[in-house]
């Protein structure tokens, strides 16, 4: 999996750790749906590919992303920038799928 981080300034410095963190809890999720919903596909994981808006701490699918994968982990992109995703990084302790 492929993670593009885009910043438009460099305040993404400050909080780094914050960020890291961030992009480890969306891998972890998405695997976990991967691996629930279509378990043969996770040896192809590495075609997935992410950016991540440092700015506004959300991550959207990149169009590079080929299917089945799009299909399957647009709507679990969606769920996580809205539902588990801090906007002020006060980081939840889990996640469900």
């Amino acid at each position: 999996m492929e993670i593009n981080w885009l910043q438009s300034n460099n305040n993404y410095k400050e909080n780094t750790s914050d960020l890291l963190h961030l992009e480890y809890q969306i891998r972890s999720f998405l695997i976990a749906g991967i691996i629930k919903e279509a378990e043969h596909l996770t040896k192809y994981c590495h075609f997935i590919c992410l950016n991540f808006d440092t700015e506004l701490k959300k991550f959207t699918l990149s169009s590079n992303t080929p299917e089945p994968f799009f299909s399957l982990l647009c709507p679990k992109v969606a769920f996580f920038n809205q539902q588990l995703c801090p906007s002020s990084l006060g980081f939840f302790s889990g996640f469900t799928i």
